[in-house]
C-alpha cells in the first residue's frame, strides 16, 4: 500500500489477504460486516458523523480502489494538511483507528437493541467476524524481542549517536531501532516513517 491512505474497496472486502515475501505494509481498513449491520440496527447517533469523518480522512489524498489508483483527489485529506498538526500525518489510514472506535460504540448501541439471546448471537456472529473475514487473519507474525547482545556494548564507545546498518532490505524491519533503544538510551539516526539512510547521513562521506 504506497498511497499513504485506506484502499476504498478494503473498507467492505472481507477475507484474509497475505502480501508473502513482498516487502509492503498493509493498512486494511476492513469495517468489519457483522459491526456494521448492528451499528445501522442501533439507529441514528452523533458517532456515525466520527466514523464517516475519519473514513473520509483515512483514504488519504488520492482514492485508490481494488490496489489501483483511481487520480481522484479526496479534498478532506488535502484540507486536513493545513490544520493544525494535519501535516504530521504520514498515513492517512491511521485516522481510521478513531473511525473504528466509533463504529464500536454504534455497534454495541445496536446490540443493546436486541433481546439476550440475539445479544449472544451477536457476539458469536461478531468473533465469527474476526476470526474468517478479517484480512489481517487471527495470528499475527511476532518478532523476538531480546535485543542485539551489541547493543550492551555501546556505553564502552564515546558519545553520540548510533546509526543501526542494514537499514533496510528483505527481513529488515527499519524501525526495530526504535524499539531496540531501550537498552542504550542513545540518538538514531533514522527516519521513522521511511527505510534506509536518512538524507543527513546519505549527504556525508561517511554515509556514502
Amino acid at each position: 500500500n504506497p498511497w499513504r491512505g485506506v484502499d476504498v474497496l478494503s473498507f467492505l472486502t472481507p477475507g484474509f489477504q497475505d502480501p508473502g515475501d513482498a516487502m509492503v505494509r498493509m493498512h486494511p481498513g476492513y469495517l468489519g460486516l457483522v459491526p456494521l449491520l448492528l451499528a445501522i440496527r442501533g439507529g441514528r447517533s452523533r458517532w456515525w458523523w466520527v466514523l464517516l469523518g475519519s473514513m473520509l480522512l483515512a483514504v488519504g489524498p488520492s482514492l485508490s480502489w481494488g490496489g489501483t489508483p483511481t487520480g481522484i483527489s479526496n479534498p478532506f485529506a488535502l484540507l486536513a494538511h493545513h490544520l493544525p498538526l494535519g501535516s504530521l500525518l504520514n498515513h492517512h489510514g491511521r485516522a481510521l483507528l478513531v473511525g473504528w472506535i466509533a463504529l464500536a460504540v454504534l455497534a454495541a448501541r445496536g446490540t443493546m437493541c436486541l433481546s439476550p439471546a440475539w445479544r449472544h448471537a451477536a457476539r458469536l456472529l461478531l468473533v465469527a467476524d474476526l476470526v474468517l473475514l478479517s484480512p489481517v487473519g487471527v495470528s499475527m507474525p511476532i518478532a523476538a524481542t531480546t535485543p542485539p547482545d551489541v547493543l550492551s556494548s555501546i556505553s564502552t564507545l564515546s558519545e553520540g549517536s548510533v546509526l543501526v546498518v542494514p537499514a533496510a532490505g528483505p527481513g529488515v524491519h527499519f524501525q526495530r531501532p526504535l524499539f531496540d533503544q531501550r537498552v542504550h538510551g542513545r540518538p538514531l539516526l533514522l527516519s521513522p516513517n521511511h527505510p534506509g539512510l536518512p538524507m543527513r547521513v546519505r549527504q556525508t562521506s561517511a554515509g556514502q
